[in-house]
């Protein structure tokens, strides 16, 4: 993506997926099928029918459903058959904005730790007005430069 419409894009996804009802939303502790299903007076067999499955097999979504190994194609049949749709979505847990600036200030601290490390080997220690000036920098060469390279960087 061009670097000019990156910061765009991070807002507009993070505007997109704002919602505080997303954050909070928990899984049911049997899953949505059972939930929904029970909710909506709908039977294994009935459901079953829906799908052309078996009764049991409905039992078998269920739980794999609430063991976390259901697949999010088998998900979008069942909800299609309760009348549902399927939404899937990974929600940042804060904005994809502070996600990008929190990481790009730890690649940026790391940098600054190797500088500030040679300049005391050569005697040259940076008082805070030069080390702050050199943090600028930074963050402004990463931001500029190498904000695809910042995922590299162990946290």
């Amino acid at each position: 993506m061009r670097k000019k419409y990156q910061n765009l894009k991070i807002k507009q996804l993070d505007s997109k997926l704002k919602s505080k009802d997303l954050k909070g939303l928990q899984i049911p502790a049997r899953g949505w099928i059972w939930e929904i299903r029970n909710t909506i007076g709908m039977g294994h067999r009935q459901l079953a029918k829906r799908l052309n499955i078996s009764p049991p097999a409905v039992a078998g979504l269920e739980k794999s459903e609430a063991e976390g190994n259901i697949t999010l194609n088998s998900l979008k049949k069942v909800a299609k058959a309760m009348k549902c749709n399927l939404v899937y979505a990974l929600v940042p847990e804060t904005s994809f904005e502070k996600i990008v600036a929190d990481q790009s200030a730890i690649v940026a601290g790391a940098m600054f730790k190797r500088i500030n490390h040679s300049m005391k080997l050569e005697e040259q220690d940076l008082n805070s007005k030069e080390g702050k000036k050199i943090m600028e920098d930074i963050m402004e060469e990463i931001n500029r430069e190498k904000r695809g390279k910042i995922w590299d960087y162990e946290v």
